[in-house]
């Protein structure tokens, strides 16, 4: 007799999103894995908080609707297809949304790499290099003036910081910002707009 598949389970429980305190033990506990263990639960984090942004901004609420959205071949079962829709209905800017999108690429790179991968890698240290979040701060610790008291500076701070070290600060940003999108009425101009009291 041959076994029953599990693989209906085995999608509903990749789809699960973990609750905040859940990420937040995740986020934790991701400086002890592999780069590539950091790469790809970063990513899925990142991509779990989107689907929570979308699915606060749905007009129709139903369950079976929103599997038809969000798993299988649903228009939002993919992180490219969310990301593009979010950006599309101005759910999240550009600037945000090419952040998801450089997350996007180094998942993919280490999921489907045929060879070992850090992040170390001269082209994936290229792409974080280029992440606007990490640019900013980047660019604002350049600035700062030298804390009064050694290690208490921004420039301490990002001084010693490796590009692994960059992309989990990313994740935690954009779980951040995403989480910030999803309780506000708001578009993420408007929304962000308001913070900034523009």
């Amino acid at each position: 007799m041959k076994p029953v598949s599990n693989r209906k389970a085995l999608r509903k429980l990749s789809a699960k999103i973990p609750t905040r305190p859940e990420i937040e033990a995740i986020l934790d506990d991701l400086n002890k894995e592999s780069d590539l263990a950091v790469a790809i639960t970063g990513t899925a984090l990142a991509e779990s908080a989107l689907e929570r942004l979308l699915q606060s901004k749905l007009h129709y609420r139903d369950a079976e609707f929103e599997n038809q959205l969000f798993q299988n071949r649903g228009p939002l079962a993919d992180f490219n297809g969310k990301i593009l829709v979010a950006q599309a209905f101005g759910i999240v800017t550009s600037p945000i949304a090419e952040e998801l999108h450089s997350a996007r690429a180094i998942r993919n790179v280490f999921a489907h790499s045929k060879i070992p991968l850090t992040f170390a890698h001269e082209a994936i240290e290229k792409e974080i290099l280029a992440l606007r979040m990490g640019t900013a701060i980047r660019q604002h610790a350049m600035k700062a003036p030298f804390p009064v008291v050694p290690g208490l500076g921004i420039k301490s701070f990002t001084d010693g910081m490796t590009s692994r070290s960059w992309f989990l600060l990313t994740v935690r940003l954009l779980l951040i910002i995403l989480d910030e999108l999803a309780e506000s009425p708001l578009t993420a101009d408007k929304a962000i707009a308001a913070v900034l009291g523009n």
